[in-house]
């Protein structure tokens, strides 16, 4: 099973950015503990409007089953 996590890093001793749209980098971790993708989502950080759908795009394109 995969899940996305908002975090402040990219990798797991980051800590968990509160923020889902605006999370400085949004991982998918499997249910093993290990990070399959990392994706900087500094280009949402200061975005007007659209980065949670932004950020859940990229996420449904990645057959994450939990946020």
């Amino acid at each position: 099973m995969k899940i996305a996590v908002s975090a402040t890093g990219n990798n797991l001793y980051a800590d968990v950015d509160p923020r889902f749209g605006r999370a400085r980098y949004l991982l998918i971790v499997d249910d093993k503990g290990t990070v399959c993708d990392a994706w900087d989502n500094s280009s949402n950080q200061n975005a007007m409007q659209g980065a949670g759908i932004q950020a859940a795009q990229w996420i449904a394109t990645k057959n994450v089953r939990a946020v």
